[in-house]
């Protein structure tokens, strides 16, 4: 009975370490160029390759949105978008860090995407572009997928409040990486593209309901339910 105990820790050592390996190639750089690649070749690599790209998650943002905003390769931009919908919520923060910096074509083709991602994550981000562009189509994609996402045009200070408030009580819809040492923080430039830091998950969601409240209270300063979170 000892030695089985023995192998079948072993072999849940090897399972974890296997796992843990095929993780990590996911989200290697190298690999990521490969499947974006990959996305418009034969149906079979195209399979595998959308499925590890879905592995790797918000690990691979950086390049499925440089990919996404290509306009000189239209196929692939509409494999990316479909994979991007897929990705569910890994795909909401880092497109919407992005947005307020795009130009107006890109942030419009963003604001759509975001709309066919069916999370209310995204709404505070749509709710400031749309109250600050001056572009007309910019606003009307981000009303549709507003809209469509089950939300209202209401104040965007508010609704970043209340996205605060879900990182700060680390609701499971805010955590990608749920059982991970670490979560990913985005900042864009718009020379280098999205940036993520690694943080570790105990301070990530104060990290995040930090930066909300502070988008929040640079709208409507006396927003009060923000400062009492902030402080």
């Amino acid at each position: 009975t000892l030695r089985t105990e023995e192998l079948s820790e072993l072999g849940a050592r090897f399972q974890r370490l296997y796992e843990s390996g095929l993780l990590e190639r996911a989200r290697n750089p190298d690999e990521i160029a490969s499947n974006i690649k990959a996305l418009t070749g034969p149906v079979r690599g195209k399979l595998l390759a959308r499925q590890r790209l879905l592995a790797a998650g918000e690990y691979a943002m950086p390049q499925l949105l440089k990919a996404f905003l290509d306009n000189s390769n239209l196929t692939l931009q509409a494999e990316v978008g479909r994979l991007l919908v897929d990705m569910g919520r890994q795909a909401i923060l880092p497109l919407c860090t992005a947005l307020p910096q795009l130009d107006a074509t890109q942030q419009e083709q963003v604001a759509s995407i975001l709309g066919l991602i069916p999370y209310k994550t995204s709404l505070p981000f749509l709710a400031d572009l749309a109250m600050s562009t001056s572009v007309d189509p910019v606003r009307a994609a981000c009303l549709r997928s507003i809209d469509r996402l089950g939300g209202t045009t209401g104040d965007p200070a508010s609704l970043y409040t209340e996205l605060a408030e879900s990182y700060y009580n680390q609701r499971p819809e805010v955590t990608s990486f749920a059982g991970e040492d670490h979560q990913l923080l985005w900042s864009f430039n718009p020379g280098a593209g999205l940036l993520m830091t690694a943080i570790r998950t105990p301070v990530f969601h104060e990290a995040m309901a930090m930066k909300l409240t502070e988008r929040s209270l640079t709208l409507r300063g006396e927003n009060a339910d923000a400062l009492a979170l902030w402080v």
